[in-house]
């Protein structure tokens, strides 16, 4: 279990959505998403990206981060995860080069913790929790807040 500020982060089309949680609430800092990377991209925009996540890890000052894996489907192919996966190790090193926590959160550990039901997209079993704060809620924010109090009231 965690203590402290959580950042939740969940990958959305070409953001990564950001949500910092503290005890049982959401707080409406910035950022609240960054553009992903291109991992096929030139060097310097990957180095950009992780200087935009040190930042933002600098400025909100969480003690973890909570990285909200994706549906594990059979439609999900390669070029889905590609630029997710890549983000996800881009800001793993980034955590660990600002000394923060980084966990990976899986959708059915949120469901379980959470008490949310099975079935159905997990954005809309996280809408019976009612926390909306700030923009950009429906695009992922959500998710990215559940993974951060899954990891707050443990794992």
């Amino acid at each position: 279990m965690a203590s402290g500020r959580c950042l939740g982060m969940s990958c959305g089309g070409a953001w990564l959505n950001l949500a910092l949680v503290e005890v049982d609430r959401v707080l409406d800092e910035e950022p609240l998403r960054l553009p992903l990377p291109n991992v096929e991209g030139d060097w310097s925009a990957l180095r950009g990206f992780m200087s935009s996540v040190r930042t933002a890890v600098g400025d909100l000052r969480p003690s973890h981060i909570a990285f909200l894996l994706p549906e594990m489907t059979y439609k999900n192919n390669y070029a889905f995860f590609d630029d997710r996966v890549g983000a996800e190790v881009l800001v793993r090193v980034a955590a660990a080069e600002e000394s923060v926590t980084f966990v990976r959160v899986k959708r059915p550990t949120v469901r379980s913790t959470l008490g949310l039901v099975k079935k159905g997209a997990l954005s809309d079993a996280g809408a019976t929790l009612d926390r909306k704060v700030g923009k950009y809620w429906a695009e992922g924010r959500d998710l990215a807040a559940l993974a951060a109090f899954t990891l707050l009231k443990g794992r």
